[in-house]
């Protein structure tokens, strides 16, 4: 999963980059900006998936407070295989969500012809 992750990053990273030099503004320093609130979407986005999983699953809750990580490794294990796609999209769209709160900032800042 981190080469579909990485390979989508750095498209978004390049587009942002594109953008930000048609708006006159240091490129380096928004594809920054975007890889950090892409992780930051990813970390929130898996943050919610394991709320979700957590009230779905009561279960787990018990494994977590007794300390069991084999039976949680298990479970979780084959949580995740069988919504495997569903999961994967959750993460990947919270990392797109921190793409495009950048690319909206970016949309937002003047350029300098219109100062």
């Amino acid at each position: 999963m981190l080469l579909p992750i990485i390979l989508l990053l750095a498209a978004l990273c390049m587009s942002n980059a594109k953008r930000a030099q048609q708006k006159q503004l240091n490129a380096f320093v928004w594809v920054c900006l975007t890889i950090f609130s892409f992780c930051f979407g990813i970390f929130a986005g898996c943050f919610i998936l394991g709320i979700i999983i957590m009230v779905k699953n009561p279960g787990l809750l018990n494994m977590a407070q007794t300390n069991d990580r084999a039976g949680m490794n298990k479970f979780m294990l084959e949580n995740f295989a069988q919504h495997e796609l569903l999961y994967s999209s959750l993460i990947f769209a919270g990392g797109f969500g921190g793409y495009l709160l950048i690319r909206y900032i970016l949309e937002k800042k003047a350029t300098p012809q219109e100062q």
